[in-house]
């Protein structure tokens, strides 16, 4: 039967003897190729997702910098008396964490002077907010 036609049961089979019977489902490797492909794009998933929340956990970081700041900045623009020129660091805590601010006053003329805070968080040296603000001198 090796090489000729031979005739199965609703159709007509070439090679019946070394096909044996016919192929259904997948084979082996298809389903392997299947699933590495399967935890490519689950792996891909979890990549983002934790990108995702590092990135939500930055953020919040900054927005709460970003108040830490204006909160200094508006209490230095609001007193009666003048702030010293110069640096001043502190410590400030807020949101459950404690955070380091670097003021700087300046003078710049023209009877002004120039604020500047920057904030960063206690165990970091990275500037997480920073804001400027002029205030008269007379």
């Amino acid at each position: 039967m090796s090489g000729r036609i031979a005739k199965g049961k609703n159709r007509y089979t070439l090679f019946a003897r070394c096909s044996g019977r016919a192929q259904s489902g997948l084979t082996l490797v298809e389903t392997l190729v299947a699933l590495v492909i399967l935890a490519m794009v689950v792996m891909g998933a979890f990549a983002l997702l934790g990108q995702s929340a590092n990135f939500a956990a930055s953020e919040q970081d900054r927005l709460a910098a970003g108040i830490v700041a204006d909160n200094i900045l508006i209490t230095e623009l609001a007193r009666s008396t003048l702030p010293e020129l110069g640096e001043r660091e502190d410590l400030v805590a807020m949101a459950g964490r404690n955070w380091v601010y670097l003021e700087t006053v300046q003078d710049v003329g023209e009877r002004a002077m120039l604020i500047t805070v920057e904030v960063r968080g206690e165990d970091s040296q990275q500037v997480l907010a920073s804001v400027s603000g002029v205030r008269e001198t007379q």
